[in-house]
């Protein structure tokens, strides 16, 4: 039985409990569903210069709101809250999953011996500000590479 059918079932109960379990698989089912349909979104068409930029920050925007999603269906079925599971996620997980994004968008990536993270093959990379005391994207200028 789908979850739409358990909740469909559930309505005419007089459970409150069953129902909301159901409505909270059903939710978690169309949550995932979307982030299906999100990945399909991603863009592997040649591109350069600009375009190609804009064309790997679009990839990896979408994996994130994948990932987003991902997180809110497992929210609805655990009965906790994305708030909750973001508090419970250490910087450091935080910043592995921003890596691991590049990975899943296919950008290779290496790091500098200065400490900053670049692209090779881009005209993107992130750099450390010693002004702001904060990480920052930085483009490169076209021809600079």
């Amino acid at each position: 039985m789908s979850a739409r059918d358990e909740l469909r079932d559930c309505f005419l109960s007089d459970s409150r409990d069953r129902f909301e379990a159901a409505a909270d698989a059903y939710r978690a089912e169309v949550l995932r569903e979307a982030a299906d349909v999100a990945e399909t979104l991603r863009q592997f068409d040649p591109a350069f210069g600009a375009r190609k930029s804009a064309q790997i920050s679009e990839n990896v925007g979408v994996l994130r709101v994948a990932d987003e999603l991902r997180r809110l269906a497992e929210a609805a079925v655990s009965g906790s809250t994305a708030g909750d599971e973001q508090a419970e996620t250490s910087p450091w997980q935080q910043a592995v999953d921003g890596l691991n994004a590049l990975v899943d968008a296919g950008i290779p990536l290496h790091i500098e011996p200065d400490g900053h993270i670049a692209n090779p093959c881009g005209d993107e990379h992130i750099e450390w500000n010693r002004e702001t005391n904060r990480w920052q994207l930085v483009m490169d200028e076209e021809g600079t590479r």
